[in-house]
């Protein structure tokens, strides 16, 4: 009769030693599982996920947000341009001088072309043989720009003060005999009709009108 050999327990038995290696691997993925689940609950709610979680859906299964609706949204503007945050806009052209006085500068207007608003172009002669065409904004001399056109006469600036240019007294009374000579007065309605203009701009020249009669 054949004898097997005795079993111990330390036979039966792994050592701790060769365990080792087997539970390495699962405490690792233990620990990182553990991990992964306390970075997911202490996670912070975005605005965003608040806004989808909070708001109802639309009938197509989008979340419907209140800015989306175009009604509210021109009430929302109504409220807001009622409170004048940036004031309230001035009406009208801007305030232009009224009172200034009449320019000692040795300077002759002879033609105007206004739109009405201010704007347009004047004939000026800058001495008996000079005569040239000026828009607002234009410097006629040194120091002196064209500021504004009014239908009769025009407003210069001159170093910081507004001075007024008007016809000559003979070309408004239309006693044009003694005014220039016909070589002049022709020669200022020429710059005048010569240049293009839209059609509610209104030509005002004495001497194109003093040769008409």
């Amino acid at each position: 009769m054949v004898k097997l050999p005795a079993l111990t327990i330390s036979n039966r038995l792994p050592r701790p030693r060769n365990l080792l290696p087997l539970l390495l691997p699962g405490a690792s993925f233990c620990l990182l599982a553990l991990a992964l689940y306390f970075l997911l609950a202490t996670r912070p709610i975005t605005s965003v996920e608040q806004d989808s979680a909070s708001t109802p859906a639309t009938e197509h299964g989008q979340p419907h947000r209140a800015g989306a609706d175009p009604a509210l949204t021109q009430q929302q503007l109504r409220q807001v341009l009622a409170l004048n945050l940036f004031g309230i806009a001035e009406t009208g052209a801007a305030e232009q001088p009224v009172a200034a006085p009449e320019t000692r500068l040795n300077l002759e207007l002879r033609g105007l072309r206004t739109s009405g608003d201010g704007n347009g172009e004047a004939i000026i002669a800058l001495s008996a043989t000079d005569e040239q065409s000026f828009a607002v904004g234009d410097e006629v001399i040194d120091n002196t720009t064209l500021h504004r056109i009014d239908t009769d006469g025009v407003i210069l600036q001159r170093e910081g003060r507004f001075e007024r240019l008007k016809y000559p007294e003979l070309m408004i009374s239309g006693t044009h005999e003694d005014y220039g000579t016909p070589t002049t007065l022709q020669s200022s309605a020429a710059l005048l009709q010569g240049r293009s203009r839209p059609a509610d701009i209104t030509v005002t020249s004495p001497a194109h009108d003093a040769l008409d009669d």
